[in-house]
């Protein structure tokens, strides 16, 4: 028998459900993306996939996929970078976001480029640097602080006035979270 075997996985957050973030891109952001990330080169995360090469293979139009791009675009889950060499046309480096909630409340949103090589990897240094409370721990990523939050840069700390109630409603969640 003489055939082929696509082992090209992608990965995709359970969270960007929860948070609502699917909602805000839509389906065909969602697909968009999930078309990038599978042209995602293994070393280098880069992504040549035309915007006439995606509209064919989603059978819609161009326009519909130049939105979906500046949504993804928006939400930092794609990002645009200068080709090498002779690639004409656009150059992409999927994304990856993960929240960082404290008990119900998103404090911030982690982004990361997907390099399938690097990407468990880099996952794993930043949460071993959270743990060890390294101070640059949120230089290996990009942050956006979740709504209501200020990042202070200089202190590597967030800010944010929070009603009491939230924060009783926190502490509950963190404790059932601990005891879990």
């Amino acid at each position: 028998m003489n055939g082929t075997l696509n082992h090209n996985f992608i990965r995709t957050q359970s969270d960007m459900f929860e948070s609502g973030l699917i909602a805000k891109i839509g389906p065909y952001g969602f697909t968009v993306w999930s078309v990038i990330k599978s042209h995602a080169n293994f070393n280098t995360g880069l992504c040549y996939p035309g915007i006439r090469s995606i509209a064919k293979k989603l059978k819609v139009s161009n326009s519909t996929i130049q939105r979906a791009t500046k949504k993804l675009i928006n939400h930092h889950m794609l990002r645009v970078v200068k080709p090498h060499g002779k690639a004409k046309g656009q150059t992409y480096l999927a994304r990856e976001r993960i929240d960082i909630k404290v008990g119900n409340l998103v404090a911030c949103t982690v982004v990361f480029d997907y390099i399938p090589l690097k990407i468990q990897k880099n996952i794993d240094e930043f949460q071993k640097a959270l743990k060890e409370n390294q101070k640059d721990a949120l230089s290996l990523v990009e942050i956006i602080p979740g709504e209501g939050f200020e990042y202070d840069q200089d202190s590597g700390h967030f800010k944010k006035e929070v009603a009491s109630d939230l924060i009783q409603k926190s502490a509950v969640q963190i404790l059932k979270d601990l005891n879990q």
